[in-house]
C-alpha cells in the first residue's frame, strides 16, 4: 500500500535525505508496517523518481510497489511522465520490468522515463 508522508522518522529509516522537503514527495510503501520509501522530485519536464526500499520489499513485491508509486502520482500529482536515473544495474533491470523506457546514457548512469 502507498501513503504519502511528511514524517521525518519514518522517512529517515530509508534515505539519506537530511531535511524533509516540502517540494518533494516521499510515498511509503507499507502492509503493517513500513516497507519503503519511493522519493519523487521535479526534474525536467517531469518528475525524478529514486526508490529506497528495505529487505522487506524487493523483486516483486518491489515491481508491483512501483507501479503503485507511479498509478499514485498520476492520479495525484500535475507530472505526467517519471524518470529514473541510474548506474545500479538491478535498478536498470526493475526500472525496465516496471515498463520505463531507456531514453540515453548519462556518464557511469542510464536514464529511463514513463508516462504516467
Amino acid at each position: 500500500m502507498i501513503e504519502r508522508s511528511s514524517d521525518y522518522r519514518r522517512i529517515k529509516r530509508f534515505t539519506e535525505d537530511y531535511v524533509i522537503s516540502h517540494e518533494v514527495l516521499y510515498l511509503m510503501e507499507r502492509d503493517e508496517t513500513d516497507l519503503g520509501v519511493w522519493t519523487i522530485h521535479a526534474w525536467k519536464d517531469g518528475a525524478m523518481m529514486h526508490a529506497n526500499m528495505g529487505e522487506g520489499c524487493r523483486g516483486k513485491r518491489a515491481r508491483d510497489s512501483a507501479r503503485d508509486a507511479l498509478r499514485w502520482v498520476g492520479e495525484n500529482t500535475d507530472f505526467t511522465r517519471v524518470y529514473v536515473k541510474t548506474g545500479v544495474k538491478a535498478a536498470q533491470a526493475m526500472a525496465a520490468a516496471v515498463g520505463f523506457e531507456f531514453l540515453y546514457p548519462d556518464g557511469n548512469e542510464r536514464v529511463y522515463a514513463i508516462e504516467v
